[in-house]
């Protein structure tokens, strides 16, 4: 196999649309309107520094705006200008541009000895800066956060060797990415991965993510208020979710999807099956509100305020072990039916202690038995999920 890398370049959503290219690596909030017809997945986040030599007699800790101006800048070239010099544009800052290229990595190799300045990604000065001579400096002028996506043609979402090359994408751009679920060992080879988090129960705190599936409209399930923050902050931010939520989220245009039972879609790199309709009934007199559960990867399926079971093998079930809509019964025979080889309680946190030992007593070792290994994780803990494909 071989792997070519080029430039980007203004004939490139053409390539992939005529599969010339496998894949295209674009920051999502320059936008391409073009690019957005396609499959994507988020790689990475990063940040914007000024770099300048080590041993820079004019400029300290702080670089200002003032400087930022006057010194000679070294210009990173492209398709158009890079996000932090349109922003740096946008300001009513005039750069005085001495030198110019291509791309971000000749930029600091042009900066050792000199009294330039560049700004580039923190990931590339992580490993290239020290070596060569170079420093960070804070920067008074704020800039936004790099998000980093790739774009294929919808119709390599189910190739395997399509899908092969963005597993390894996923997992290279992963390194060092401490918002990504992860397990110390790493996965094997062959391995997809997802991953299982629990929030704390301090309260609702803004994503920290790049892809949300809220499964229904409840409170303890969704927030708007804090969805929408999410995506002011986040320009990656991508919801799929069922009719009743996307509604109101209304005004976020593309960046929701509405999905239903027996649709299919990818979200960073994993394909993800929905299935279910409706909310488990309460009571008669409560009316029903609709419920979508999420089987990822065919690997770990979440089903919501509801006791689903999809047609497909789960490895590792997100079972709602607490609500007014189900009873402990109804829960063993549900992970009988879905046959998972792991099963983690969600949906637990109106159980105090003794709650919880009674649910793992009657779903655990002692209980009449369920066919699956029964978790309880804590507050503010993720793991890793591997699951091997090939």
């Amino acid at each position: 196999m071989q792997i070519k890398v080029a430039p980007l370049h203004h004939g490139m959503v053409d390539q992939l649309r005529r599969a010339q290219c496998d894949l295209v690596i674009w920051p999502p909030m320059i936008q391409d309107r073009e690019l957005e017809t396609f499959s994507s997945a988020t790689l990475f986040t990063d940040e914007f520094v000024a770099v300048v030599d080590q041993d820079h007699p004019e400029v300290g800790e702080v670089l200002t705006s003032d400087q930022l101006c006057t010194l000679p800048y070294v210009q990173i070239g492209g398709p158009q200008p890079t996000i932090a010099d349109s922003v740096l544009a946008q300001l009513g800052l005039p750069l005085r541009a001495v030198a110019a290229t291509d791309n971000f990595t000749n930029a600091a190799c042009l900066l050792p000895g000199t009294r330039m300045v560049a700004v580039i990604q923190r990931r590339l000065f992580d490993q290239l800066g020290p070596r060569i001579g170079l420093r960070t400096v804070a920067l008074d002028v704020p800039l936004p956060r790099l998000v980093e996506s790739m774009y294929w043609h919808p119709r390599n979402t189910v190739d395997p060797a399509h899908r092969w090359l963005r597993e390894r994408v996923l997992r290279l751009c992963a390194t060092d990415l401490p918002d990504r679920p992860h397990d110390d060992t790493g996965p094997s080879r062959g391995a997809a991965r997802a991953g299982v988090r629990v929030p704390s129960r301090s309260g609702v705190r803004s994503p920290s993510t790049d892809m949300l599936r809220p499964t229904h409209e409840h409170f303890d399930h969704f927030s708007e208020e804090t969805l929408r923050k999410a995506a002011e902050n986040n320009p990656a931010l991508r919801i799929w979710t069922n009719t009743s939520v996307a509604k109101q989220l209304d005004g976020l245009g593309t960046r929701v999807t509405t999905v239903g039972e027996g649709e299919t879609f990818t979200a960073a790199g994993f394909e993800v099956r929905v299935y279910g309709t409706w909310h488990a009934p309460i009571h008669p007199d409560i009316p029903p509100v609709g419920n979508v559960g999420f089987l990822i990867d065919d690997a770990l399926f979440h089903p919501g305020d509801a006791l689903t079971v999809p047609d497909a093998t789960v490895d590792t079930l997100l079972l709602p072990v607490h609500g007014p809509w189900s009873t402990t019964g109804q829960l063993i025979d549900y992970v009988r039916e879905v046959a998972p080889r792991d099963a983690y309680a969600i949906h637990d946190g109106a159980l105090n202690d003794v709650g919880n030992a009674i649910l793992a007593g009657f779903l655990g070792d002692n209980g009449p038995g369920v066919g699956a290994r029964y978790h309880q994780l804590t507050a503010g803990t993720s793991i890793g999920l591997c699951r091997v494909v090939g």
